[in-house]
């Protein structure tokens, strides 16, 4: 199997977005809900390419929960995210454990627990958590940024030259090593 560990916000959104959705709704209570549309499309080829699965990542994994082995929203915020996605045919498969420590860590935990993993990918704004994995990190933003203002702000998201970045690295012919960590 292909996996995505997917970061959402700075990945599907960046400060663009939402200061075009202050200009669209004129007030800031949807903002943080806005994803951009052409990148869900960027993923979406990216996962008909690859037949790659979704593993959320990103702080909205608290927004779901597993039941009957579907992945479902627990919250508005979920429900939004979950909406968005289902318009582009792209589904959650997972989401990373919802524990203390780094995302790579909840990473390295999740493929532990697996033995059918052929690759993966990280595709995420925050290069800071990433040590041993970051390899397989697809990095969505500014890498020289300044740690007092807003990740968000030097954040590129999710752009069409990542989309054969992302592909390659997924459509390698090597099996990873169970556990190799």
């Amino acid at each position: 199997m292909k996996v995505i560990f997917l970061d959402v916000e700075g990945v599907l959104n960046t400060r663009e977005t939402y200061e075009r959705a202050y200009r669209i709704y004129g007030r800031t209570a949807m903002i943080d809900l806005e994803l951009d549309s052409f990148r869900l499309e960027y993923l979406k080829t990216i996962i008909e390419e690859t037949e790659a699965k979704i593993i959320l990542s990103s702080s909205f994994r608290y927004f779901f929960e597993k039941k009957d082995g579907k992945l479902l929203p627990t919250n508005f915020k979920g429900k939004k995210l979950y909406d968005n996605f289902n318009k582009f045919g792209i589904e959650i498969y997972d989401t990373t454990v919802a524990k203390i420590g780094s995302r790579e860590e909840q990473i390295k935990e999740w493929l532990s627990s697996r033995d059918d993993i052929d690759s993966f990918v990280i595709i995420d704004d925050d290069p800071s958590s990433f040590f041993e994995l970051y390899e397989n990190l697809i990095q969505t933003g500014n890498a020289k940024r300044n740690y007092l203002s807003s990740f968000m702000k030097e954040s590129i998201g999710l752009c069409e030259r990542h989309i054969s970045e992302v592909v390659h690295k997924l459509n390698k012919k090597e099996k990873m090593l169970s556990k190799h960590f």
